[in-house]
């Protein structure tokens, strides 16, 4: 029996080195080029000229959809409430960016070029949100729920409470989300699957419940946070999915 628990145990080490040692850059992967970089800082510098050329003082859209109302009526009225959710939503995105954010540097840790290519995969996902986040918000100029009669807010709205849709926070979290669960899905960068997943499961947990306290803030319409969390989907599982790591099996 002893003689049986030590083969087992030097087994399981050995599996282990394998897991940790492995190639972590697969010959399928399509590896980052100058190209890529310039192409995600065109898409920051493109926000911010949107933001800069267009003006939210006046909506332009101010209408709601029968599921939009349905949960603005469910919403809390307190307007101290709407504070503290609001302050809580901000406290999860942050932390599910943050983490997705480390990405990088656990990959650099294991192998500079691992780093590198996952510091493309986050800055490429996170240019293509700010981009249509910016485009959006600033474009269609959506007042915020708090500022219409049925959210019973205050009587006058600043500029950014005209930009409703879609929701920056529900984007932001949901890309950072399926952008972390992507690169677990290729990558093993917690020392086993079981802690990639879990930190997985709990990323989008985080992002889901960020998009729920800004339904119930009443900072957004349900409608602004489903297709933020679509546009997460996009831009943290699809680009990379396309640009780096392919469609098929890792």
């Amino acid at each position: 029996m002893p003689r049986r628990r030590t083969l087992l145990c030097l087994l399981m080490l050995a599996c282990s080195a394998r897991v940790r040692g492995q190639p972590e850059i697969a010959d399928s992967w399509r590896r980052g080029a100058a190209i890529d970089w310039v192409g995600a800082g065109l898409g920051f510098a493109a926000a911010l000229r949107l933001s800069l050329a267009l003006d939210t003082n006046a909506p332009r859209w101010s209408g709601t959809g029968p599921m939009d109302a349905f949960f603005l009526r469910r919403a809390p009225r307190d307007p101290a409430r709407w504070r503290r959710l609001s302050r809580a939503s901000d406290v999860l995105a942050s932390l599910v960016v943050g983490a997705s954010l480390l990405d990088p540097a656990l990959g650099a840790w294991r192998e500079g070029d691992l780093g590198r290519e996952l510091a493309l995969v986050e800055v490429r996902s996170l240019a293509l949100t700010t981009l249509v986040v910016t485009a959006t918000k600033y474009g269609l100029a959506r007042r915020r729920p708090r500022c219409t009669a049925e959210g019973r807010g205050r009587q006058g709205c600043a500029s950014s409470d005209h930009r409703s849709f879609v929701s920056g926070h529900a984007a932001f979290a949901w890309t950072a989300a399926t952008a972390l669960c992507t690169v677990r899905r290729h990558v093993v960068l917690y020392g086993s699957r079981i802690a990639d997943w879990t930190g997985c499961a709990a990323s989008l947990a985080l992002a889901t419940a960020t998009a729920a306290l800004r339904v119930a803030a009443r900072r957004h319409y349900l409608s602004d946070v489903v297709v933020g969390a679509v546009l997460g989907l996009v831009s943290g599982w699809l680009l990379p999915a396309l640009a780096t790591f392919g469609l098929g099996e890792p």
